[in-house]
């Protein structure tokens, strides 16, 4: 899993920025938000990839951060994986900052989704009888 951010700047400029981040900031965690290469080719990219959130925000409420700013549908889910684990909804983000964060000082997450009730359909589904009985047997 390859964060984008890490290879547009040096280590030096990250650990910077999070630094004056967290001086000017103390009660919240620095976080880079990115697409994941492993997802489907029809997950949107996020508008904006850093994002400020308070210590006491937990993994549900960030997910729900991340998807009103995709503005995708119901039934696509979104996951967050950071470091290859995809964490519990109840943890808090300031636990897993404490667990996650990089040695630059930013907690990295890549997002995913997948279409967990069905899927839409471009045109309606015409089913026949023949084409039941060749699916079925």
């Amino acid at each position: 899993m390859e964060y984008k951010f890490k290879y547009r700047f040096s280590f030096i400029d990250r650990q910077n920025e999070s630094l004056k981040i967290m001086s000017q900031y103390p009660d919240r965690i620095p976080i880079i938000c990115e697409r994941s290469d492993l997802t489907s080719d029809d997950c949107p990219f996020i508008d904006k990839k850093k994002y400020l959130v308070p210590r006491v925000l937990n993994v549900a409420q960030f997910i729900h951060v991340i998807r009103k700013r995709m503005k995708i549908s119901e039934e696509k889910a979104l996951y967050l994986f950071i470091k290859g684990n995809i964490p519990s909804s109840s943890l808090m983000i300031e636990t897993l900052y404490n667990y996650y964060r990089d040695d630059d000082g930013f907690l990295y997450v890549l997002y995913s989704f997948e279409n967990t009730f069905g899927w839409a359909l471009d045109k309606p589904l015409k089913v026949t009888y023949l084409t039941f009985l060749r699916t079925k047997y």
